[in-house]
């Protein structure tokens, strides 16, 4: 793999999660809202009343490289000891939604998205030194770039909820933590529902399964609760959510479909009462 200049080396090496922090601060209450027709929809999934496109005081970028029945973007990370490491199509980076904190052109005149994230692991990739990354970089030959999200609701609730979920990709997980700065499942929705204004009490996965109204999938609205027991996340419409995975990917977006092919959510849940 071709080395990147050497300033971005020092750069990424005096990289903290608290710049990662100071977006999703500015994210809070930013985003403009605009009335759309309705947002785009996938076969099957859920849709609801009226659509919102939502303007992002960030980018956000999606992999654009076809394969198979899913897309891939070509990626790099930087290893503990400041070397680089390739993450090719072959690792899969195919989560729907990274945050770009920053863009950068190497030495080889190669143009990258640079997104937030803390984990050692990205798609099938896993660092061989164990170590976590920062930062991820993924070529921006293989993305699309956005600075909006349409989603299928116009209650101000759920649009909130969904720019904050957007705002917290690449941050850590942590066993118990409940924010701002690392999350685990539940601690994350939590977050999310109450940094939103939705009161729930910072409680166990499980028990969240049994807060509000169970909906089935096609009744569900961007804003609600996907779960089964263990686990929970946030919905953003779309077939899209976001959670708190694990320690080795911290807080990513997902497809239900995709997730689904390894662990199946029991439980959609409607929270907000409507």
């Amino acid at each position: 793999m071709k080395r990147r200049h050497k300033l971005f080396a020092v750069l990424l090496s005096a990289m903290m999660m608290s710049s990662g922090m100071s977006l999703m601060a500015q994210a809070a209450g930013e985003a403009i809202i605009i009335p759309a027709g309705g947002g785009p929809g996938v076969s099957g999934a859920p849709i609801s009343e009226g659509g919102t496109v939502i303007e992002l005081p960030f980018k956000l970028v999606t992999p654009s490289h076809f394969r198979g029945d899913y897309n891939v973007a070509w990626g790099s990370v930087q290893r503990a000891d400041g070397s680089w490491a390739d993450v090719s199509y072959d690792y899969a980076i195919m989560n729907p939604y990274y945050r770009v904190i920053r863009e950068e052109t190497d030495s080889t005149g190669v143009e990258w998205y640079v997104c937030a994230a803390h984990a050692t692991k990205a798609g099938d990739y896993f660092t061989d030194d164990g170590s976590f990354y920062n930062e991820l970089w993924l070529k921006k030959a293989d993305c699309t770039e956005t600075s909006s999200v349409t989603v299928n609701t116009d209650d101000p609730t759920r649009l909130k909820i969904v720019e904050t979920a957007l705002s917290t990709l690449g941050l850590p997980y942590q066993a118990g933590a409940s924010g701002p700065d690392s999350f685990d499942c539940s601690g994350y929705v939590y977050y999310v529902m109450n940094a939103s204004g939705v009161a729930i009490p910072r409680t166990s996965s499980d028990a969240m399964l049994g807060m509000g109204k169970n909906v089935s999938y096609e009744e569900l609205k961007p804003g609600d609760i996907v779960g089964r027991p263990g686990h929970v996340g946030v919905y953003i419409g779309n077939d899209k959510f976001v959670h708190a995975s694990e320690t080795s990917t911290g807080v990513i977006s997902d497809t239900i479909a995709m997730y689904s092919r390894v662990h199946s959510f029991t439980n959609y849940i409607n929270v907000i009462g409507d």
